[in-house]
């Protein structure tokens, strides 16, 4: 929605829905956090949990990186968050988003695709992050850890922007999005005790859902917070039992299917824009060119995901359970 301005043309209210898509980065974080933590320790080793994970993350961001390097003519899309509309994208710029640092030299994040300043952050705490569970899983001792990594980012993007004149090189690095793995890991400890007794009605559940729905037309700030947090909220404590609507509503198919294709919609989309935009595409409205875009992403993710990501998944599930059993992998 943010990258094609799809409700901008709706007033006030339109636009402020469309830029709260800026805030789906930091409900993924706090989702991925919750997932890092059930998905290790659920594993039978470290070793097998990043085999999998890797294999999850890796061969479908190569692919579509290098097919987007392939695709550009020296110049990137002015709408991406970087907005380096006269950059030009060689093999230095490629190579370190491929080997997921370009968080280091930080004019080079999202100099390909556009999005990809997410994955590198992403596998950091990958890597990081059940290293550091024994320490996280009391939930009085991480709630100030949480708190103290918040203040450090503030504080280091302040001084960042004194120094370079840009928060940038910290806004784009993995400790600056830490609190939101941090936050996902306390939603996965608090729902997995069940002793939350402060959202522990269905009222006050349905009353969370609802203020996250109704402060998307409202520009105000604190809204990414409000989001994230209520996201591990509901994370923590929403079942069939305590919230059967919105169980129900999130397990129809339409949510399930994309859920499914979800990671290769978020890789993809950068594509479709950049496709429609050079064939030459005019459309009336923000919101057709949204729905259009949608489509085609949704087109382009179903064919990545039966080409790439279910057969990846599998290899890694497949590598994975031989590296636990300790036997030698065919030839």
């Amino acid at each position: 929605m943010i990258h094609t301005s799809a409700l901008s043309g709706l007033g006030i209210a339109g636009q402020n829905i469309t830029l709260s898509g800026k805030y789906g980065v930091d409900i993924f974080f706090v989702i991925s956090g919750f997932t890092i933590a059930k998905t290790y320790l659920e594993s039978a080793s470290y070793k097998a949990y990043l085999t999998q994970r890797l294999f999850r993350i890796l061969p479908l961001y190569w692919g579509v990186l290098i097919f987007a390097f392939a695709a550009t003519t020296g110049s990137v899309d002015p709408n991406t968050p970087n907005g380096s509309a006269e950059s030009t994208i060689g093999l230095y710029e490629l190579t370190l988003n491929l080997f997921l640092v370009g968080y280091f030299d930080y004019p080079t994040v999202n100099s390909v695709l556009g999005v990809e300043w997410t994955i590198p952050i992403e596998v950091t705490w990958y890597i990081a992050l059940p290293l550091l569970l024994p320490l996280l899983s009391r939930l009085k001792s991480l709630v100030p850890l949480i708190l103290a990594l918040a203040i450090f980012v503030v504080i280091a993007g302040y001084l960042s922007k004194a120094v370079y004149g840009t928060s940038a090189p910290i806004r784009f690095s993995p400790l600056a999005h830490g609190h939101w793995f941090f936050i996902g890991v306390f939603a996965y400890f608090a729902r997995l005790r069940s002793n939350s007794k402060l959202f522990s009605s269905s009222l006050s559940l349905y009353a969370v859902s609802c203020t996250m729905v109704f402060i998307l037309p409202i520009s105000m700030s604190g809204k990414g917070e409000i989001l994230a947090i209520g996201t591990a909220i509901l994370i923590a404590n929403v079942s069939n039992q305590k919230a059967p609507l919105i169980c129900d509503f999130l397990s129809q198919k339409l949510f399930l299917f994309l859920g499914t294709i979800s990671y290769s919609l978020y890789l993809l989309h950068p594509v479709a824009i950049g496709l429609l935009r050079q064939i030459g595409l005019q459309l009336d409205t923000k919101f057709l060119q949204f729905s259009v875009t949608l489509s085609v992403t949704i087109v382009l993710s179903v064919i990545t995901y039966q080409l790439i990501e279910h057969p990846t998944n599998k290899l890694g599930r497949y590598v994975s359970k031989h590296l636990t059993s300790g036997k030698s992998l065919p030839a």
